[in-house]
């Protein structure tokens, strides 16, 4: 008798081979994208069968997302999903599965986008580069008349400026500054960002590459994670409009990358954390991220008082240390194996309830080591390392719902929390604007 996810697998398989199925009979006909609709449209180029097989698919994918629900499955989750199987059930659970299949080529549409904003950004840095010649060589030009007309030393020059302010020279044409292109003549992309700031984004993500996870095999001397990476955060930029990147996405990114294996699943992956599992904003401006740190402060202060009290009279606010906790969903916390763990919960549940019972064990664990700090700086320096030691993750995951760890927390109560953190209010009343972030 098969196990539950060898059902499970085979099921994801008859899934796989019905699309690649019909994408093949889309290819064959030549229509479009190959993008599965609902099923309702009828798509009459595809022609009946075709019609019917994608209507056939849809019902299995749902099918399929049923039967891995967390409504049944949350103990299996908690109990962690197979390695093998650990790909394609975080696709079909997160949602990434049905966003792939509903918008096959949008990836290659987004990567072919990307690579026109580079061909834009090589022409502007040329004209810069040529602008900057130009500036030199009228520079010159200029010294020496200053000089014939001033006796050598240019020192009577006044109605030459050269300050830059937009006043003409002597010989009438704008001063320095304006034969610079600057951000504001730049061109502006369908993203609202000039070509400038796009350079200085995808120049970033070029730097982060590299670095992202580099002890984990794909990411090693000869691995292909870089160079997937690096794809997929440019091609992330595009599709948020060029705002959000930060070095954490890249490394959520990159430890996709490390899972799935597969560039284009990674990437969906990400769209699925960003789209169905994180609320709004959790990454782009921050604010819903920022008010999920304001209930996690009054967790501690509810649940762990004593230790959250000692924490906040040393100066070391929740940001200071949960903050990191949240944007990296504690890659840079836990040991790769208990991530892991709390990420099948995370796409499993499909919400993030799961990081705030995370940093509750967390405390829990060390709270009697933090009643003994003495300064800002021990207390640092320990919270900084909180998580590293460890070793068990069926230890770690069993605490995280002990009512007598953690405490009762239902999503309910964070949904109502975050009603409560009105986002706006908090923005204008700037309740946090001098919290530390990175």
């Amino acid at each position: 008798m098969k196990s539950f996810w060898e059902k499970v697998s085979t099921e994801i398989a008859v899934v796989e081979k019905m699309y690649a199925e019909l994408d093949l009979e889309r290819r064959k006909r030549g229509t479009v994208d190959g993008a599965v609709g609902d099923g309702s449209e009828g798509h009459h180029s595809l022609g009946a069968a075709s019609a019917e097989a994608q209507k056939r698919l849809v019902r299995k994918l749902d099918s399929v997302e049923r039967t891995l629900s967390a409504r049944r499955n949350r103990k299996r989750y908690r109990r962690g999903v197979p390695t093998d199987l650990r790909p394609k059930v975080w696709m079909v659970v997160s949602g990434a599965l049905r966003q792939k299949m509903l918008k096959k080529g949008t990836y290659q549409r987004y990567l072919r986008s990307v690579d026109e904003i580079v061909e834009d950004i090589r022409a502007f840095e040329e004209i810069e580069q040529d602008w900057e010649e130009l500036q030199r060589d009228l520079d010159m030009v200029e010294q020496v008349q200053l000089e014939k007309e001033g006796g050598g030393d240019g020192s009577d020059g006044d109605e030459h400026d050269q300050s830059g302010n937009g006043e003409t020279t002597g010989g009438g044409r704008p001063s320095g500054k304006y034969f610079r292109p600057s951000q504001s003549t730049a061109a502006i992309n369908s993203s609202g960002k000039s070509t400038k700031e796009m350079r200085d984004i995808f120049k970033q993500i070029d730097t982060d590459a590299p670095r992202v996870l580099q002890d984990l095999p794909r990411f090693q001397e000869g691995g292909h994670g870089r160079e997937s990476l690096r794809r997929i955060l440019r091609t992330f930029c595009w599709e948020t409009k060029f705002n959000g990147y930060s070095q954490w996405i890249g490394l959520i990114g990159g430890l996709y990358v490390e899972v799935v294996d597969n560039e284009e699943d990674a990437f969906w992956m990400l769209y699925a954390l960003l789209h169905n599992i994180c609320p709004p904003t959790f990454f782009t401006s921050l604010d819903a991220f920022r008010v999920d740190l304001l209930i996690l402060q009054e967790l501690f202060r509810q649940r762990i008082p004593d230790a959250t009290q000692r924490l906040e009279t040393l100066q070391m606010s929740v940001d200071k240390y949960a903050g990191r906790w949240f944007l990296s969903m504690y890659i840079r916390t836990l040991p790769l194996d208990c991530v892991l763990r709390v990420w099948d919960i995370l796409h499993g549940e499909r919400r993030n309830k799961i990081l705030f019972k995370v940093a509750l064990v967390l405390m829990r664990m060390h709270e009697a080591d933090m009643m003994d700090f003495s300064d800002e700086a021990e207390a640092g320096v320990y919270v900084s390392a909180l998580g590293r030691s460890l070793r068990d993750p069926d230890d770690l995951i069993k605490q995280c719902f002990d009512n007598k760890v953690t405490g009762r927390l239902q999503m309910s109560l964070i949904e109502a929390r975050r009603r409560k953190y009105d986002q706006r209010s908090l923005v204008d009343d700037g309740k946090y604007d001098k919290w530390e972030w990175w």
